[in-house]
């Protein structure tokens, strides 16, 4: 905030009334022409909108600093790197985003058409450590070769079809993920292990299985724990999962 001279404010308001006829001569809100407005006293915020034109009737809403300031892209919001299963949340312009960490562990997995005579195919298979972002309806996976958390790990491509292998981002087909936050991160997960895999995006994810990851995950089924020598690096660069984060979301 700054303070105006008053002869700094006579022309400032001269101007606003010049450009804007929604503000009347003496200061008041002409409801003809407003649809809304945001009064500020001291840290408090309150939203006053028009609910009907005839007879004029006002709402009122109190607007807390954080959601002003979503609404004007004035601020980031940022957690930072966390322990536990959500690892980072927070907001800007372009929306809320969330990271999830998925400990290695066991997944059952659908393959559309893989089995006999074209049929589904379903597969008990290992997976490594994985890290879901996601940002809206943006998603992407990246796979980690060690069972702890650490935002310096390299980021590797995750041995799943429907994972581009340039950058993780998810190939969601016909389903639609839910807007990501923290609390619905675990739902969008969930929905994209279970839904059926295609045949899209399944090359260069397997050293053993170059052309098809799916023959890699064929042969891992009932196994207790994945190979870490077969993942590859995301890029042919070094590419770690801070760094990676960072570019996924324009931070």
């Amino acid at each position: 905030m700054f303070d105006l001279t008053p002869d700094q404010r006579d022309a400032l308001h001269a101007a606003i009334l010049s450009q804007n006829p929604a503000i009347g001569p003496d200061g008041t809100l002409n409801w003809e022409q407003l649809d809304g407005a945001i009064l500020i006293s001291h840290d408090h915020y309150l939203y006053q909108h028009k609910v009907s034109r005839s007879p004029l009737r006002l709402g009122y809403k109190y607007l807390s600093p954080q959601t002003l300031a979503r609404a004007f892209h004035l601020d980031t919001l940022d957690s930072g790197w966390m322990t536990g299963h959500i690892l980072r949340t927070g907001s800007t312009s372009a929306g809320d985003w969330a990271v999830l960490w998925i400990p290695r562990q066991k997944h059952c997995l659908t393959i559309a058409g893989a089995g006999p005579d074209g049929t589904d195919l379903t597969l008990t298979v290992p997976l490594p450590a994985l890290v879901w972002v996601g940002r809206n309806q943006d998603y992407w996976l990246w796979a980690v070769s060690k069972p702890q958390f650490d935002p310096k790990a390299q980021a590797l491509k995750p041995p799943l079809p429907n994972v581009y292998g340039h950058n993780g981002k998810i190939c969601w087909g016909a389903n639609l993920p839910p807007v990501a936050t923290a609390q619905t991160l675990p739902q969008a997960w969930h929905t994209f292990i279970t839904s059926p895999f295609s045949g899209h995006e399944v090359h260069g994810k397997s050293g053993q299985y170059p052309s098809n990851v799916i023959r890699q995950l064929k042969a891992v089924a009932g196994r207790r724990t994945s190979p870490i020598n077969d993942l590859q690096p995301l890029r042919s660069y070094p590419n770690t999962i801070d760094s990676l984060f960072t570019q996924a979301l324009d931070l």
